[in-house]
């Protein structure tokens, strides 16, 4: 994973006034868009996902612009209210205009006790798929205790809050089953403490059968 940063306009905010925003394409990979943020400060921020860390911004009404990474063109914008000092992932998502969105859910970073970690799943579609749920179970291969999760796709993320919740679970390695079949193993899930969002994108072949790309990022 890569990330870039480029501060425009640098303003002021005093540290009480402080928030963090983490940036994600589910879209594609790598990603096609670069994301503009404005600061309620007007300090204005260009980031390329995915992040590999949260970025310090002001707080208060911030505005999201989804830029195109190879023309610089503004595709769409959203203005959305930010809670001072606290965590938020921005997603870029696809939507059924073609036209992709962007929007913010919130992060819980409480750290998980010890020996165990914190996991929540993210399912996106790409290419030109039908838009349903999943059964989604992820396994810890030492315990076989199991996250499972009906998980729907793209701006559910923003309308159906359990969808972005962490979960504790015995830190392990771990598999991943799509709709009860078998899809990862040895995902490396076994650091106690952490705090990861896995990404699963249904994906389409050439030869008419589907997949699944999945990544996954460590958000502390």
């Amino acid at each position: 994973m890569y990330a870039c940063t480029k501060v425009v306009n640098n303003g002021t905010a005093s540290p009480s006034d402080k928030t963090y925003i983490y940036n994600f394409d589910l879209t594609g990979y790598p990603s096609p868009y670069s994301v503009i943020v404005v600061a309620s400060d007007k300090s204005s921020y260009l980031f390329n996902p995915p992040d590999t860390s949260y970025h310090l911004i002001a707080s208060g009404t911030t505005n999201f612009y989804i830029e195109s990474y190879n023309n610089a063109t503004t595709l769409n914008s959203n203005t959305i209210t930010l809670t001072g000092n606290t965590y938020y992932t921005s997603l870029i998502y696809n939507q059924a205009t073609g036209v992709p969105g962007i929007s913010v859910i919130a992060d819980d970073l409480s750290s998980p006790a010890t020996g165990y970690c914190k996991l929540r799943t993210l399912y996106t579609i790409l290419g030109n798929l039908p838009n349903t749920p999943a059964k989604i179970s992820l396994v810890n291969e030492q315990t076989k205790d199991s996250i499972v999760n009906y998980n729907r796709t793209d701006i559910d993320f923003f309308r159906v809050q359990p969808l972005t919740n962490f979960t504790s679970i015995k830190a392990g390695t771990f598999s991943l089953y799509m709709d009860n079949v078998l899809a990862a193993t040895g995902l490396p899930f076994n650091f106690s403490g952490k705090i990861f969002t896995v990404v699963i994108a249904k994906v389409p072949f050439s030869n008419g059968t589907t997949g699944y790309n999945i990544r996954y990022i460590a958000n502390k």
